[in-house]
C-alpha cells in the first residue's frame, strides 16, 4: 500500500525523516529551507510545485552551505491517481535544482519517487555531484538515506 496516511502512521514512532536523520549526524550542522511544495495530485490536474522561498533566499542559503541536499520526488500513489503520460519530474522541482546550482555549491539530489523519472539534464549540471534514487524508501528510509549521504555505507 502506498496510500498517503499521515507520516507518523507510515513511518511509525521513532523513525526519523531524512532531515531528522541528517541533523543527528555528529559534526554536521544542518539547515533546512523548503524549496517548493507539491500540489495535491490525487484525481487532480497536476501542476508544477510552487516555490516557497524567493530565488534570492534559496541561492544565498545554498552559497553559505558546504553541500546542498535537494530532495525531489512525488507523493506516493496507487492505481489511477498515480497514472501519468510523461515520466518527467515536476518542472518546478527541476527549476529549483537549476536555481540552487547557480550558487555554485555542490548538490546531492535525493529522488523519492515510485518510478523512474526523467530529470532533463539537471543531473548533468556541474554542481550535481550525486543522484541517489530511493524509490519509496519505507519507514526507515530517512535513516538509510542519511547513512548513504554521509558515507556510512556506499549504495550500489
Amino acid at each position: 500500500w502506498q496510500g498517503t496516511l499521515a507520516d507518523e502512521e507510515i513511518r511509525g514512532a521513532g523513525t526519523p525523516t531524512l532531515l531528522e536523520a541528517l541533523r543527528a549526524v555528529d559534526g554536521w550542522e544542518v539547515d533546512h529551507l523548503p524549496g517548493c511544495s507539491l500540489p495535491g495530485t490525487a484525481f487532480a490536474v497536476r501542476s508544477p510545485c510552487a516555490q516557497t522561498n524567493s530565488t534570492a533566499e534559496l541561492v544565498a542559503a545554498a552559497a553559505l552551505s558546504d553541500v546542498v541536499v535537494a530532495c525531489l520526488g512525488e507523493d506516493p500513489h496507487t492505481e489511477k491517481p498515480g497514472d501519468l503520460d510523461d515520466l518527467s519530474l515536476d518542472a518546478g522541482q527541476l527549476d529549483l535544482v537549476r536555481v540552487l546550482a547557480s550558487a555554485g555549491t555542490p548538490i546531492a539530489l535525493v529522488l523519492v519517487t515510485g518510478r523512474p523519472r526523467l530529470l532533463h539534464g539537471v543531473e548533468a549540471l556541474p554542481q550535481v555531484n550525486a543522484v541517489l534514487q530511493s524509490f519509496l524508501p519505507g519507514p526507515h528510509g530517512g535513516a538509510a538515506l542519511a547513512d548513504a549521504l554521509v558515507g556510512t555505507f556506499e549504495p550500489s
